[in-house]
C-alpha cells in the first residue's frame, strides 16, 4: 500500500444513503474533493465513517486524509474533471476536518446566473451567488388555509405524504445579481425560522431548486446549501456592484408571482421573455460536470444530409449498431429481432447545434426515423424535398434541451470532450396556441424531495459502491 497524506476541499457531499449489492448492504455517501493544484477526486465513504463525516463535516471543509485505500474508479461514476481513482474511506481510515486550508483556494463553484433561470427546467437543482434585495415577513397558513399538491411535503418535515401539517411558515426572499435580474426564493418552516440575511448581504445556495409558479423561482429543500456572505470567488466584486449601484436603478422581475410584503417594489419591473440562442451559447450550461435542462423557442433552419443510422433496438438506446455491429450496453448484446430498426436524426437551429433522438427527431421531421431511412437512399428524390421542406415551413418549436459535456476515448487513448445539446422533447407551437411557455407546473409550497429525485435533479442518488 502506497504511504500519503492529501489535503482537499469538499465541493459536494451526497448521502448518506442504503446500498446493496453482491458482496455487501451497508450505507455509503460520496463526496468531491479539490486540492490546492484543483485537481478533483471522487471519495467514497461507508457505513458508520458516513455518520461522523454527515455530523463533522460539510460542504466547503478541509479534509485530511491519511493512507486510505486507492482505487480505480468504476466507468459510470466517471465524471468529467475528476482523477480515475478514488479513496475508500471506513470506520477505520484515517482522516480528520482542519481548521485550516493547508494553501488550498476558496471554493470556485460554478454559478447559474439569474437570467438563465428563465428557462431552466423545473425541479432542477442549481448554484447561484447573488446579492439579498428585499426579505418579506414571514407568514404563517393554517391547515384550512392551504391545500396541498399530491404528495407535496417539505423534505425538512416528518410529515406523511400528502398530509398538511397544522402550521406552515413561509418566508419570501428576492434576490438580485449584476444582471438586474430580481428572483423570489422561497423557505418554509425551519429554513423560514433559521434566515438571517439582510437586505445588502450576499448569498450562497447550492443545490437549491427550481420551481414555476408565476414564472420562474427558487426553493430550499433538505440538502440545499445556504450560505451568508460566504469565502468564495466572486463575492467581494457582487458587493462591490451593489455598493455603486446609482440610484434610481431599475430591476427586472423573473418571477411573476410573489408576496405583497417582499415582491415587486417600485424599482422593479416584472417579468418578460424567454432565453435566446445567444444566451445559451454564451452561458455556463453542460460545461464540466454539469447536465444542464433547459427551454428555448427556435424555428429549424437546416437539417444534417445525413440524419439516420442504425441504432440500439432497445427502447430508450439510441447506441449505434452501424460500425461494430452490436450494442457497447452489455445486457443489449442479443438484439430484438421484432422491433425494427431505431434510427435519429441532427437538427441545426439558427446558431444552435441541436441533435434530436427518435422518437423526439420524428417529431421535427414530421414523420417516423424508419421512411426517412427509406428516403435517405434515394438523395436527389423524396430525401431532398424532406429536407428543403423541414427546413424551410419556419414551425416554430418549444424545445427542452438537455445541455452536457460528453467524454470518450479515442484510438490514441486520449480524452476528448464535446459540448452537445439534446433535445428531449419538441413541442410544435400552432398559431393559436396561447403564449403559456412559462405556466405554472408547481403549487405554491415546498417542495417534495422525492419529486425532485423523480424529475432527474440532483438530490442525493443511488452510488452504489
Amino acid at each position: 500500500m502506497i504511504n500519503y497524506t492529501v489535503y482537499g476541499r469538499i465541493y459536494e457531499m451526497k448521502g448518506p444513503h442504503s446500498f446493496c449489492n453482491q458482496r455487501s448492504t451497508g450505507k455509503v455517501m460520496t463526496l468531491v474533493l479539490k486540492d490546492r493544484e484543483n485537481n478533483g477526486m471522487r471519495v467514497v465513504v461507508f457505513d458508520r465513517a458516513c455518520e461522523v463525516m454527515k455530523r463533522e463535516a460539510a460542504v466547503d471543509s478541509i479534509l485530511r486524509i491519511t493512507d486510505a485505500r486507492i482505487q480505480e474508479t468504476a466507468e459510470k461514476f466517471q465524471h468529467v474533471g475528476l482523477l480515475l481513482n478514488e479513496i475508500m474511506l471506513n470506520d477505520t481510515s484515517d482522516w480528520e476536518v482542519c481548521a485550516s486550508d493547508h494553501g488550498i483556494l476558496p471554493m470556485a463553484v460554478a454559478f447559474t446566473a439569474l437570467p438563465l433561470l428563465r428557462a431552466v427546467e423545473s425541479k432542477s437543482c442549481v448554484n447561484i451567488l447573488a446579492i439579498v434585495k428585499e426579505v418579506g415577513k414571514r407568514h404563517s397558513f393554517g391547515a384550512g388555509q392551504r391545500v396541498a399538491s399530491d404528495g407535496a411535503q417539505d423534505a425538512d418535515t416528518n410529515h406523511a405524504p400528502g398530509q398538511v401539517s397544522a402550521e406552515r411558515r413561509r418566508l419570501e426572499v428576492q434576490l438580485v445579481d449584476p444582471s438586474m435580474n430580481v428572483i423570489r426564493f422561497m423557505l418554509w418552516d425551519k429554513r423560514a425560522d433559521m434566515w438571517n440575511g439582510f437586505r445588502g448581504n450576499v448569498v450562497f445556495l447550492k443545490d437549491v431548486v427550481v420551481v414555476r409558479y408565476g414564472g420562474v423561482g427558487l426553493t430550499a429543500y433538505d440538502a440545499t446549501v445556504i450560505q451568508m456572505n460566504p469565502k468564495l470567488e466572486g463575492v467581494s466584486e457582487l458587493k462591490k456592484w451593489w455598493t455603486n449601484l446609482p440610484n434610481g436603478s431599475v430591476f427586472q422581475h423573473l418571477s411573476s408571482g410573489y408576496s405583497a410584503s417582499g415582491g415587486l417594489t417600485v424599482d422593479t419591473a416584472p417579468c418578460s421573455d424567454p432565453l435566446s440562442f445567444k444566451e445559451v451559447l454564451d452561458s455556463n450550461f453542460g460545461q464540466d460536470k454539469r447536465v444542464d435542462t433547459f427551454h428555448i423557442f427556435g424555428v429549424i433552419t437546416k437539417i444534417a444530409r445525413n440524419t439516420t443510422y442504425e441504432a440500439c433496438r432497445f427502447e430508450g438506446c439510441n447506441r449505434s449498431l452501424q460500425k461494430i455491429g452490436f450494442c457497447l450496453t452489455e445486457e443489449h448484446a442479443e438484439q430484438p429481432e421484432n422491433d425494427g430498426e431505431k434510427r435519429y436524426c441532427t437538427a441545426e437551429a439558427v446558431e444552435l447545434l441541436l441533435i434530436a433522438f427518435s422518437p423526439v427527431g420524428d417529431v421535427i421531421m414530421g414523420t417516423t426515423a424508419d421512411e426517412v431511412h427509406k428516403m435517405q437512399a434515394h438523395l436527389d428524390g423524396p430525401y431532398s424535398e424532406l429536407l428543403r421542406d423541414t427546413s424551410s415551413r419556419l414551425t416554430w418549436f418549444k424545445f427542452t434541451v438537455q445541455a452536457r459535456t460528453r467524454s470518450w476515448k479515442q484510438n490514441n487513448g486520449r480524452m476528448k470532450y464535446e459540448l452537445q445539446y439534446t433535445v428531449i422533447a419538441a413541442l410544435k407551437i400552432e398559431d393559436d396556441d396561447d403564449d403559456d411557455w412559462d405556466k405554472d407546473e408547481d403549487k405554491d409550497g415546498p417542495v417534495d424531495a422525492e419529486e425532485v429525485k423523480a424529475a432527474g435533479a440532483c438530490v442525493p442518488n443511488a452510488d452504489e459502491a
